[in-house]
């Protein structure tokens, strides 16, 4: 639950200041709760292999259960394909 408020307390400040967040973290839901656009990185060095926005699949700052389903679907073949 702690998480979540501060989740949302990023979201609320982001929104408030009208400026951009670098989030990093492991955790898909997370990635769809707060972020607008997901970079998939792969590789030594890092590289940015898929690209994911957001903006517009989300009504009223929140995403469908579907589209969410599909977003996860979608990061995790993009995360364990070769």
């Amino acid at each position: 639950k702690l998480r979540f408020e501060l989740l949302d307390l990023m979201r609320k400040l982001k929104e408030e200041k009208n400026t951009s967040i670098l989030f990093v973290t492991h955790d898909i839901e997370e990635a769809l709760y707060v972020c607008d656009r997901i970079l998939i990185l792969k590789g030594q060095p890092a590289n940015i292999s898929k690209k994911i926005n957001l903006s517009n699949k989300r009504k009223e700052n929140k995403l469908s259960l579907q589209d969410e389903v599909e977003l996860k679907r979608e990061i995790l073949n993009s995360l364990y394909e070769n």
